[in-house]
């Protein structure tokens, strides 16, 4: 899963060629954008570098242009129902049987499960949420694989020369 995919979809959909510096591998959301109004950079993996790179070489745009533009007026970003039918439109090449409630979010959840060692803090930087609450209350799911390593990494005790 490429960095920009953990993005909530309407500030990934306002993004500008500005806000990604493929140089430093980073992107700046703008809280203008941001549902919380929480305006911060991270850094990108090569896999969304890669893909942002091949979209510039094709992208036709010069200055400032959303990264997504409106087909209708491209002065506009593209419309969010446009990235809901491209979700219905995923599932389906990905032969998934349709799930109500998931969506991108459900990228956001999966992101924070599968980062959870990452230090708690620049897990909630990475994925764009203000304080750690909401990750660890509604995003970050427990799992037997994590629970299991958990158990595996304990250190052994010695009681009375048992083990």
């Amino acid at each position: 899963m490429g960095t920009l995919e953990v993005g909530r979809s309407s500030a990934i959909r306002q993004l500008r060629r500005s806000d990604v510096d493929l140089e430093r591998r980073t992107v700046t959301w703008r809280a203008a954008s941001d549902k919380l109004g929480f305006e911060h950079t991270t850094p990108l993996d090569a896999e969304a570098v890669s893909a942002l790179a091949e979209h510039r070489k094709r992208s036709t745009t010069i200055g400032d242009a959303w990264l997504s533009s409106s087909d209708e007026d491209p002065s506009k970003p593209r419309p969010r129902i446009t990235f809901k039918k491209w979700w219905v439109q995923a599932e389906k090449l990905a032969e998934l049987e349709r799930v109500k409630g998931r969506g991108y979010h459900s990228l956001r959840r999966q992101f924070a499960t599968e980062l959870k060692a990452t230090p708690l803090r620049d897990l909630a930087y990475l994925g764009g949420w203000k304080d750690t609450t909401t990750l660890l209350k509604c995003y970050q799911q427990p799992d037997e694989g994590t629970q299991r390593r958990a158990l595996e990494s304990r250190r052994k005790l010695k009681v009375g020369g048992l083990e």
